[in-house]
């Protein structure tokens, strides 16, 4: 019988393993999309995207930057649907995760500042958004963007 949670303990060697094939799948799509796809703005909102710092690759690792600590309004986020995390570098998603469905959003030890819970996103997002290019104008601004993105 399978157990959802064999994998939680993964050894180095499958973490490599995960991290080359995401990396495939990100050259992909980025090499295929000519056009780059803007983040819909809408009512509705099913993930955040935040822009991770210059420092990523260089000082912190792709989960790290991306669930750090964010200044958000804890209220407004938890009015939303928020299923999703898009990190985003130089207008490229980078990493694509879920949020955990219990405390999807946890105090960080910084002031009015929060820390998202992540896993790994479901084969087909990665599939879709990993490596596509957004279009720069829709993120400008702050470093937390809502955002609704298809997920089917």
């Amino acid at each position: 019988m399978s157990n959802k949670n064999m994998f939680l303990f993964s050894t180095m060697a499958q973490v490599n393993y995960f991290s080359q094939v995401g990396r495939l799948i990100a050259e992909q799509n980025y090499t295929n999309s000519s056009n780059k796809k803007l983040i819909s703005k809408g009512k509705e909102n099913n993930a955040i995207c935040v822009i991770i710092p210059v420092s990523y690759g260089q000082h912190a690792d792709l989960l790290t930057s991306a669930r750090r600590a964010w200044q958000i309004n804890k209220k407004e986020f938890d009015k939303k649907c928020i299923n999703y995390l898009f990190a985003i570098y130089e207008n490229v998603i980078v990493g694509v995760y879920r949020l955990t469905k219990d405390n999807s959003v946890v105090k960080s030890y910084e002031e009015d500042r929060w820390e998202f819970n992540l896993q790994i996103a479901e084969l087909p997002m990665q599939n879709k958004w990993l490596g596509v290019r957004l279009d720069g104008e829709s993120l400008q601004g702050n470093v937390i963007h809502y955002a609704y993105f298809e997920t089917k």
